[in-house]
């Protein structure tokens, strides 16, 4: 019995989806779908997602690097099938331009995670999501019981984004993973406002935060900023990793060693 299907990388639109699509309504025992790097677009979702429906085997499905917009995103979601799909643990949406629709597909995922009990790991790196779409993903996020990792780095987040995430997680008990970061686009990138909201957090274990600055963690905040927050970490019987990159790490390791 096949339990993973790779079609990663093989130039697949959505006709060649949509026959897929088909054949996974009948399949009781794939576990793992992976049709990263292809020509996805909206009509070829909507064809999975009614698969999905039908098919509560898949754990895994990896949709990243298509051309997947919000209206794909829209799909998966005003279809039932996340609200209905049982099986469904992890998703890859990464590396897929929303466009200027990304808070309809938002909103709509949002409303997903209200109820889904299910999905754990939730990818959304590099989607152009900018503080509108991140607000309302927040808004899910704040009543959401199972979701276990959410990445949203590489976005174009700013600092009401960042504030909209940090009191989600105040009301998240679920959340372990949190991957967060600048964009280039962004100049008010704010670390300091999730601080708090993680020191209260009693679930997150893993916090990374990649910048592109290599003597500042983001936008102007310095290597001892960075120690008064792990500290803070401990004040509260918690250890969540921060985890740098490696051109600062070194830096940030002597600095720790000399204060």
């Amino acid at each position: 019995m096949l339990f993973s299907c790779s079609l990663s990388d093989c130039k697949l639109g959505d006709d060649a989806i949509t026959l897929l699509a088909d054949g996974l309504r009948q399949n009781a025992g794939l576990r793992t779908l992976d049709l990263s790097g292809n020509s996805l677009a909206a009509n070829g979702v909507k064809n999975i997602a009614r698969a999905l429906k039908e098919n509560d085997g898949p754990e895994v499905l990896c949709l990243d690097v298509n051309h997947i917009t919000a209206d794909g995103v829209k799909a998966l979601s005003d279809s039932e099938t996340l609200f209905e799909n049982n099986s469904l643990q992890d998703l890859d949406l990464s590396c897929n331009i929303f466009t200027e629709d990304a808070s309809q597909g938002m909103q709509a995922l949002a409303e997903v995670l209200k109820t889904n009990k299910v999905l754990q790991d939730l990818n959304l790196r590099c989607c152009e999501l900018g503080d509108d779409a991140i607000t309302l993903l927040a808004d899910g996020l704040r009543q959401n019981a199972g979701l276990r990792t959410l990445d949203l780095s590489e976005n174009c987040i700013s600092a009401n984004g960042v504030k909209n995430i940090a009191r989600a997680l105040k009301e998240n008990d679920g959340l372990e993973v949190l991957i967060i970061d600048s964009h280039s686009k962004c100049t008010d990138f704010d670390l300091r406002v999730l601080t708090d909201a993680v020191a209260q957090d009693r679930s997150l274990k893993e916090l990374t935060i990649r910048y592109k600055k290599p003597n500042t963690f983001i936008c102007g905040l310095e290597l001892s900023d960075i120690v008064e927050i792990l500290e803070g970490f401990k004040t509260t019987g918690l250890q969540p990793l921060a985890r740098l990159s490696r051109s600062s790490q070194s830096k940030f390791d002597n600095f720790k060693s000399s204060n």
